[in-house]
């Protein structure tokens, strides 16, 4: 609804290498974009710190200046207090925001917490607060 650019980046273990597909506001045909986000799948692991790392690089794009980022995962890993820190910073400095959605059922996640400024889970979801994740309220 706001034409804001997007980026999906898909990520896994610390060995997996990061795949990031972005949309751009004024982009018209982004069909083949769109499925190969629905048709991508890593067989597992969580690093959270090397996608984090990688969403901030794109947010330096002048494109996703004050980003939203909607950070799906089930919670299981940790992070270094060094990254943390480094994290919250930039973050702050770019003004972007973390919604963070848990795929498991717990409410909350101590490191998802640490580095969210909203956490969700699938089962908490409604229309209405999807709405409120993607518009970046």
């Amino acid at each position: 609804m706001q034409k804001r650019a997007f980026a999906v980046i898909f990520f896994g273990s610390e060995y997996d290498p990061l795949e990031i597909i972005e949309v751009h506001k004024d982009e018209q045909n982004i069909l083949d974009k769109v499925i190969r986000i629905a048709e991508y799948f890593l067989n597992g692991g969580t690093d959270f710190e090397k996608l984090l790392n990688g969403a901030i690089e794109l947010i330096e794009k002048i494109e996703f200046k004050k980003a939203d980022i909607v950070f799906v995962t089930d919670g299981y890993c940790g992070v270094s207090d060094e990254w943390l820190e480094g994290f919250l910073k930039h973050k702050a400095e770019k003004e972007a925001r973390v919604h963070s959605v848990l795929v498991e059922m717990v409410q909350s996640n101590e490191i998802v917490d640490s580095f969210s400024d909203q956490v969700s889970t699938v089962m908490d979801l409604t229309m209405d607060s999807a709405i409120e994740i993607f518009q970046g309220v």
